[in-house]
């Protein structure tokens, strides 16, 4: 009997050539699984968000969303996040703007768990895939560099953790990056002339991520246009006008970030200079070793991951974007800062962040895609096990971390 159109048929060169069946699973079970992800990230997400409510950057931001709230006014360079809470303040549902501060963000933290897990599990994953995406996507949102146990730094200058909980525009930002990925691998992979509302779709979640937080954008441009470029030299055809699109929107909302950022009602008095390590020093130490290890312990994952399929990774668009980004978001981070008095708040390293970050996603994707677990392979159960304990070590360091800096076990007593 022929397969029906979801099922596929699969050869896995560490498995042999016996074919095996994958059926698809329907479409409820998609939406299940991101359903349950969502739910994960809920459940992680509130208790740090009654934690952070009054702490750090959050205070600002609420202040700044009651504002927008009243009189209509944006008064930030990156405004979406004022914008979005703004609004949500002004339906008058909510007694404070820490209240409603709480459930925007355990909305987001929603978001970006149902959205990993859509780009982990996209491609017809199996039912067995699906759930082997729940776990990841909860995976990536505890991990935190692999850190000693003597680090006594909420904000973890010198790594770089995939997730932050300080900051409210990273965790807006979160979602956008997912999306971000998403256009940038279908602007390369994608051949024909795309619709009207096509190139828009590709390019809503790049503007977005611009109104957020813009770091991202400066990593993204340079990677598009370099694959494309690469791609239409080996002969494999490339859609520039999606590139255009996605590359037209990244370079658009940059430079009226960059405006906004200079303007007299809105800007800061500030420039940007090249400081080599300048800002890590402020905090932590540069030698050479002492950078060596912070980058091992940030990326541990996907370095794992990359080393156990290199050519497969090397052939994979959506790794070679992310590990692209994530190159150019680390020298950013590491080059580049802030003039005068600004230098020490650090805000391109907010840039390697989001690259880490979305190198995360694609990794835990990539290997959705590769590990057979039923597969009889003592190489496939090995990579799998080797896997499973560095992701083990990331959960662990983040646990640790959330229960150290931001007292998570004391804010879990809400539950009870």
């Amino acid at each position: 009997m022929p397969l029906s159109t979801p099922d596929v048929v699969v050869r896995h060169p560490d498995v042999g050539t016996r074919p095996a069946v994958r059926i698809a699973a329907p479409p409820v079970a998609v939406a299940a699984a991101m359903g349950s992800a969502a739910l994960f990230g809920l459940a992680w997400g509130r208790p740090l968000m009654l934690q952070m409510m009054g702490d750090v950057d959050f205070p600002f931001h609420l202040e700044a969303a009651r504002q927008f709230a009243a009189d209509g006014v944006v008064t930030m360079p990156h405004f979406l996040l004022q914008v979005l809470l703004g609004s949500l303040l002004a339906t008058g549902l909510f007694a404070s703007p820490a209240q409603a501060g709480v459930v925007f963000f355990c909305a987001i933290y929603a978001a970006t768990g149902a959205l990993i897990c859509w780009y982990v599990a996209r491609g017809g994953a199996t039912v067995g895939e699906l759930l082997v995406s729940v776990v990841l996507t909860g995976a990536i949102m505890l991990s935190a560099p692999i850190l000693p146990r003597s680090e006594p730094s909420l904000f973890l200058i010198g790594y770089f953790p995939p997730n932050a909980y300080h900051n409210p525009t990273m965790l807006v930002a979160k979602p956008l990056l997912v999306l971000a990925l998403a256009s940038a691998v279908a602007a390369l992979a994608r051949r024909g002339t795309p619709t009207r509302a096509e190139a828009a779709l590709l390019a809503t979640p790049i503007v977005l991520l611009g109104l957020a937080k813009p770091n991202y954008l400066a990593c993204l441009v340079p990677v598009l246009l370099a694959g494309a470029a690469w791609s239409t030299m080996k002969g494999g055809g490339v859609s520039w006008r999606r590139v255009g699109a996605v590359c037209a929107a990244a370079v658009g909302t940059l430079a009226s970030t960059f405006l906004l950022y200079s303007s007299e009602e809105l800007g800061f008095d500030t420039s940007v200079i090249v400081a080599p390590f300048r800002v890590i020093a402020v905090y932590a130490p540069v030698d050479p070793l002492t950078i060596v290890l912070s980058l091992a312990a940030s990326l541990a994952f996907p370095l794992a991951v990359t080393a156990m399929w290199p050519r497969g990774a090397m052939q994979d668009l959506s790794m070679r974007i992310a590990w692209s980004g994530a190159a150019v978001a680390l020298f950013i981070s590491y080059f580049l800062a802030e003039g005068g008095t600004r230098l020490d708040h650090g805000n391109f390293l907010w840039t390697g962040q989001m690259g880490v970050f979305v190198l995360f996603v694609a990794a835990a994707g990539f290997v959705r895609g590769r590990l057979q677990l039923a597969s009889p392979s003592v190489l496939m159960f090995g990579r799998a096990l080797a896997l499973g304990v560095i992701l083990l070590f990331h959960v662990e360091s983040g646990l640790r971390h959330a229960a150290l800096k931001l007292e998570y076990v004391r804010s879990l007593a809400f539950w009870t």
